[in-house]
């Protein structure tokens, strides 16, 4: 089970800070920040298509009922708007994976010597004199590792995040299509 780091807040830093970090540990962090803007941009493209979806789907199943203007469709027809009603829905489920938060289930055994610290599902963990102990005798090269491993799991966490974004546009784009056809006998 891997572990997911995300959107923990790196410092502010201001220029007289970054002369004074290593240039690893300044890069690090000048990434970390391009990571989290793609994460909240992710969620933002992803609240939109799931609230789109959401009126769509609406839409549709309303259109669907007694009375409206796709329910007097023939056999078939009526089939592929189920099926275009069915892609919708598995679209805004792929939209709701998108967003949903992704917490790791504890933190590792062995935290310390790993230097989960910059995530805040782990720092939430430490005892705070332990963790400032800790603060004061880490080196560089600790440092980095820290950020190195957030690095790879906020990029895993985008990655995946953004993935579930394009399959629920896929599955949006599919199913309104298939109801389009219908309604207007494609099928």
């Amino acid at each position: 089970m891997g572990l997911v780091f995300r959107r923990a807040h790196p410092p502010q830093l201001d220029t007289t800070q970054e002369t004074e970090m290593s240039p690893g540990v300044a890069f690090g962090w000048h990434v970390h920040r391009a990571q989290e803007s793609w994460a909240n941009k992710a969620d933002v493209k992803a609240s939109i298509v799931l609230a789109l979806e959401g009126g769509a789907l609406f839409a549709t199943i309303s259109a669907d009922a007694a009375g409206g203007i796709l329910s007097g469709l023939s056999h078939w027809r009526h089939i592929a708007v189920l099926t275009g009603i069915a892609g919708v829905f598995l679209a805004i489920m792929a939209a709701v994976v998108s967003v949903y938060p992704r917490l790791p289930r504890g933190i590792p055994e062995d935290s310390t010597r790993h230097l989960y610290m910059i995530y805040f599902g782990h720092v939430g963990q430490w005892n705070p004199s332990d963790l400032t102990a800790r603060l004061k005798t880490l080196t560089v090269d600790e440092e980095l590792d820290a950020l190195g491993k957030q690095l790879v799991e906020i990029s895993r966490s985008n990655y995946s995040k953004l993935r579930w974004l394009q399959a629920s546009l896929i599955l949006a784009s599919l199913g309104m299509l298939t109801i389009l056809a219908a309604s207007i006998g494609i099928f």
